[in-house]
C-alpha cells in the first residue's frame, strides 16, 4: 500500500508541475510556484529516505547485511586500516562504513539510514540537474530502480551514488575529481570498475545515422547473443583464468549457473520482447538527440544501457550489475520523452502522456510481477508487504522462499 500511495502522489505532482509547466524552465517559475516545487521535491526526498531507511527485512539481501553487521566488532575484528582489506568478497568502502556505524550503534538501522540518505540524495540531485521534469524522473526511479537499490543492492547503491556525483566532473572534464569518485565507487563495489571505462563515451558524438546503424547491429546481435554461448565461453575463460581478481571471478562463478536456465527459457515471444525493449530505448535516444542540448554523453550512456541490457540476457547477474550505473540516464531520457513528445498533439496530450507513461512502466512492472526462477514466486514478494522498524515483522512468504532469510 505504501508503494501505491507513493506512485499516486508522484502522478499528482507530475500533473501539477511537470505537465502543467511543460516546456518552461524551472528558473522561469514564479516565486510561489518555485517555493512549492522545492517544497514537494524536499518532501519526496525525505519520504523516499524514510521508506528505505526504516524498512525492516524488506528485500532478499538485507538479512545478509544485518548478520554481517552484527559480526563487526565481534568475530570480525578491525583494529587497523590494513584489517579492512582482509575481508573476502567485501570492498574496503563497505567494510569501513560498517565499522564506523558499528562503533556508534549496534543497530543496523543506522547503516541503513546512512545508505538511504546518501543514495536517494545523490539520485534526486542527479535527476534535478539533468532533466527539467524532475517528478517524472522520480516516478520512473520509483518504478525501475528504487526497490533494487534500496532493498537489495545496498553495496552497489553506494557505488552508483558516488558515480552520479562524479558525473558532473566528467561533463566538465575535471578528470582528477572524476577519477577520485570513480575510485571511491570501485572501493564500495567491484562493479564500480565500469566507472573507469565510461569517460570513453565522452568522446562519442551520436547522430541519427549512427543510432540507426547501432539499432540494426543491436537488434541483429540480439538473435545471435540469445542463441549463442560465445559470451558464456568468454566469461567462463575469464573465471578460470582468475583475471580481474579473486573477488570478481568468485562472484562471476557463483552466478554463472543461472545463465543457461535464463537463456534457455527464452522463447520467440521472449526474444521479441527483448527487441521491443531495445526499440523503445532507441526511440528515447532519437527523441533526446533532437531535444536535449546537453552534452551527448547522456545519449551515449543510454546507448550503453541498451548494449548491457542485451548482453545481460546471455550473462545474467554479472552484466545486470553494470546496468545500475546507466539506469539514471535512461530515466532522464524517459522523463524528457514522456512529457515533451505528446505536447505536439494538443488535443490528445493528456491521453498520450498517460499511454506513454504506462508504456514505459510496463516492462519494469511486469518484471516485478513475474515469477523468480529460483523461488517460483513473483519478485514483488521480496518487497511487499512492507514492514518498518516500528512494526518489525518478517513476511512468511519471504521467509520460506528466499534462502537468505533462513538462519
Amino acid at each position: 500500500m505504501i508503494y501505491i500511495f507513493t506512485l499516486v502522489v508522484l502522478v499528482v505532482l507530475i500533473i501539477r508541475f511537470d505537465y502543467k509547466y511543460v516546456g518552461e524552465k524551472r528558473n522561469n517559475f514564479d516565486n510561489h510556484v518555485l517555493t512549492r516545487y522545492d517544497l514537494w521535491y524536499g518532501v519526496m526526498l525525505i519520504w523516499f529516505i524514510c521508506v528505505s531507511g526504516f524498512a525492516y527485512n524488506v528485500g532478499s539481501d538485507i538479512p545478509i547485511y544485518m548478520r554481517e553487521y552484527n559480526n563487526f566488532g565481534g568475530i570480525w575484528k578491525v583494529n587497523t586500516f590494513s584489517d579492512i582489506l582482509k575481508f573476502d568478497n567485501r570492498q574496503p568502502g563497505w567494510v569501513l562504513l560498517n565499522v564506523i556505524c558499528a562503533s556508534i550503534s549496534r543497530n543496523f538501522v543506522l547503516v541503513k539510514l546512512v545508505i538511504a540518505i546518501f543514495v536517494n540524495w545523490s539520485i534526486f540531485r542527479f535527476l534535478k540537474r539533468h532533466t527539467k521534469y524532475v517528478f517524472t524522473g522520480i516516478l520512473f526511479y520509483a518504478v525501475i530502480l528504487y526497490l533494487s537499490l534500496n532493498f537489495n543492492a545496498l553495496r552497489q547503491s553506494i557505488a552508483v551514488g558516488f558515480f552520479l556525483i562524479g558525473y558532473d566532473y566528467l561533463l566538465n572534464k575535471k578528470w582528477v575529481k572524476y577519477f577520485l569518485f570513480a575510485f571511491i565507487s570501485f572501493m564500495s563495489h567491484s562493479s564500480g570498475i565500469i566507472c573507469f571505462m565510461i569517460p570513453i563515451l565522452n568522446f562519442v558524438r551520436f547522430t541519427k545515422k549512427l543510432v540507426y546503424i547501432l539499432g540494426i547491429l543491436l537488434i541483429g546481435g540480439t538473435f545471435y547473443i540469445l542463441q549463442s554461448d560465445v559470451l558464456q565461453t568468454l566469461i567462463t575463460s575469464f573465471i578460470i583464468s582468475g583475471y580481474g581478481g579473486e573477488n570478481i571471478t568468485a562472484v562471476a562463478a557463483d552466478h554463472m549457473k543461472f545463465a543457461d536456465d535464463r537463456v534457455g527459457a527464452l522463447n520467440i515471444f521472449g526474444i521479441l520482447m527483448v527487441i521491443f525493449n531495445v526499440c523503445t530505448v532507441l526511440f528515447v535516444i532519437l527523441f533526446n538527440i533532437r531535444k536535449v542540448r546537453e552534452s551527448s554523453t547522456l545519449i551515449s550512456m543510454i546507448a550503453m544501457y541498451t548494449v548491457f541490457y542485451i548482453i545481460s540476457f546471455a550473462i545474467p547477474i554479472i552484466f545486470e550489475r553494470f546496468l545500475y550505473f546507466f539506469f539514471p540516464f535512461y530515466i532522464c531520457g524517459i522523463a524528457n520523452t514522456v512529457v515533451e513528445f505528446p505536447k505536439t498533439f494538443k488535443g490528445m496530450r493528456l491521453f498520450l502522456t498517460t499511454v506513454i507513461v504506462c508504456f514505459f512502466c510496463y516492462t519494469p512492472m511486469s518484471n516485478l510481477f513475474s515469477e523468480n526462477a529460483a523461488s517460483g514466486i513473483p519478485l514483488i514478494n521480496q518487497f511487499a508487504p512492507y514492514y518498518s522498524v516500528f512494526n518489525p515483522q518478517i513476511d512468511p512468504i519471504r521467509a520460506s522462499n528466499f534462502g537468505y532469510f533462513k538462519k
